[in-house]
């Protein structure tokens, strides 16, 4: 959770702002690489980075479903048992 809060309260609006205040200055030196890149990257290195958090969590609450499956299945063996 503290990837995804970190993304969410810093990382987006520090590449926004970045790229707000680039813009302006890149029209004094034309020339330079257009600060849309860089925020395309970012943004795409934050989705990425939220995908496989996303993944992870998937990942972990199925094992979790499953392990409660299990237990309550041999739980109900042993009081039938």
């Amino acid at each position: 959770m503290h990837i995804l809060s970190r993304a969410i309260r810093q990382d987006v609006p520090e590449a926004v702002d970045t790229f707000v205040r680039t813009r302006w200055w890149t029209r004094l030196a034309p020339g330079t690489e257009p600060p849309e890149r860089h925020l395309e990257r970012q943004l795409t290195v934050l989705q990425e980075e939220a995908q496989g958090l996303a993944a992870n969590l998937r990942e972990v609450e199925a094992r979790r479903q499953e392990s409660h499956t299990r237990y309550l299945e041999d739980r109900g063996r042993s009081q039938n048992g």
